[in-house]
């Protein structure tokens, strides 16, 4: 007997980064960030059993760029290299 699929879980299961999403977007709508600061908003929240490291995030940053739910753009700093900011 084969088991019948569900319309809505075409894909396969989602991890975390789904969620990752979510968290990050409604950080970023209430105001522009960048990644580190992201990183320890996200802690703050404690929905995740581990930290989130940073390459998941900035993984998920870029994929939500490519998607085009989020944009990014170069900033001058008063100390050391550019930061890229994310302004959503």
């Amino acid at each position: 007997m084969q088991k019948e699929q569900s319309p809505f879980c075409k894909r396969k299961p989602h991890t975390g980064e789904r969620f990752l999403e979510i968290c990050l977007l409604v950080l970023l709508s209430k105001e522009q960030s960048h990644g580190y600061e992201l990183m320890e908003k996200i802690s703050n929240l404690n929905f995740f059993q581990q930290e989130v490291n940073g390459s998941t995030l900035y993984r998920t940053l870029r994929k939500m760029e490519k998607d085009e739910l989020v944009s990014s753009l170069w900033e001058e700093g008063s100390q050391g290299p550019k930061k890229k900011n994310i302004p959503y």
